[in-house]
């Protein structure tokens, strides 16, 4: 009797597990993305923790990327979108309102495209969670910096080597890293950085800068890397660089034409930082100018000028015929005299006696 009971228990049991499993369905195999064919040529991924990320590099024209994100994603939250291509394979050049379609990215990434406009709600259902736009190396032209408010999350937004004619205002607390390098001709607004609160790295390089607006940085109180390198800088005005309580940690302003600075031009660098102004014009370091930058990077921090004509006379004797060399300290190793002479060999008794 006991014997026939467990048959019977067991054969329930199996029973119960057959349907249980009839019930949810056989799971496919590229779960949890769709069937690979349905989203060719995009490839679908995933980890041991079940993030998603989709590349679409392949996708080389509109219909091809239109058509693969027309599938049935089992789910629509991805960690990452990738599109990596080369302008000269490829004939991508729109992404239009609602390509994406519900699909959402943590991180976005599209470069070396043909794309030019980017509107305004493309990205629309990723407005809560995306926190990285890479838009580098394509052709845009047209790019709505009056929508970054809507994204709440967003905290890195990089658009180099495009074509962009206009830096405007932006409204963003999330924001920590700009990056505009590339941009030939871009115009930066004077209030640009205005609503932008909580931003550390600013990179404006090779933009054909001629001259910063003044207090352009003055609202940035977080700001800690602002890089102008490889622009046409012929002056640097005053209050040109001037955040509020000394958070930079990395001013860098190489390869420009500046043959001076203006009194209270460069502000707001922390002690312990680096000021590159390597490959610049610089021929005096008149203490009225440059001793309150000095200042600003005591006692560990470093200041480079390699790659100026400096004429190594009396306008530096206050850096040579301070007791205490701290001035000294702080100057680059490899900067030099238009002569060639490194500056920290140059011998302190010729200021002693020629400019005291």
């Amino acid at each position: 009797m006991l014997a026939s009971v467990l048959v019977v228990m067991v054969a329930m049991a199996h029973l119960a597990m057959a349907s249980s499993h009839i019930d949810k369905g056989p799971m496919p195999k590229e779960w949890p993305c769709p069937e690979a064919n349905q989203v060719y040529p995009c490839v679908c991924t995933s980890d041991e923790a079940r993030n998603l990320r989709l590349d679409c590099s392949d996708a080389t024209s509109d219909t091809l990327l239109e058509t693969a994100l027309a599938a049935d994603f089992p789910f629509e939250h991805f960690l990452e979108l990738q599109i990596t291509q080369d302008k000269e394979t490829t004939d991508l050049s729109n992404l239009h309102d609602g390509v994406f379609q519900r699909l959402t990215f943590d991180r976005i990434i599209i470069r070396g495209t043909k794309i030019s406009t980017i509107e305004d709600s493309v990205f629309s259902y990723s407005h809560d969670n995306l926190t990285l736009l890479n838009l580098s190396g394509n052709d845009i032209n047209d790019f709505p910096f009056e929508a970054i408010a809507s994204y709440l999350s967003l905290e890195s937004l990089i658009l180099d080597n495009n074509q962009l004619p206009i830096l405007d205002r932006m409204e963003t607390t999330s924001l920590q890293t700009l990056s505009m390098k590339g941009n030939t001709g871009l115009k930066v607004e004077s209030d640009a950085f205005l609503d932008t609160p909580n931003l550390r790295s600013i990179n404006l390089a090779s933009i054909n800068l001629e001259s910063v607006p003044r207090a352009l940085f003055a609202p940035l109180s977080n700001i800690e890397v602002i890089i102008l390198d490889d622009n046409n800088m012929i002056e640097l005005l005053e209050n040109a660089i001037n955040p509020p309580d000394n958070p930079l940690a990395i001013l860098s302003i190489t390869k420009n034409s500046l043959p001076n600075v203006a009194f209270n031009s460069i502000q707001g660098l922390s002690s312990g930082a680096t000021l590159d102004m390597t490959s610049n014009r610089i021929t005096q370091l008149l203490k009225v100018i440059w001793k309150p930058i000095f200042d600003q990077l005591l006692p560990d921090g470093e200041i480079n000028l390699t790659g100026n004509s400096l004429d190594c006379g009396c306008d530096m004797s206050w850096i040579f015929l301070d007791p205490d060399k701290k001035y000294l300290d702080i100057i680059n190793e490899q900067t030099t005299c238009y002569d060639g002479t490194e500056v920290i060999f140059l011998d302190p008794n010729f200021f002693y006696y020629q400019c005291s």
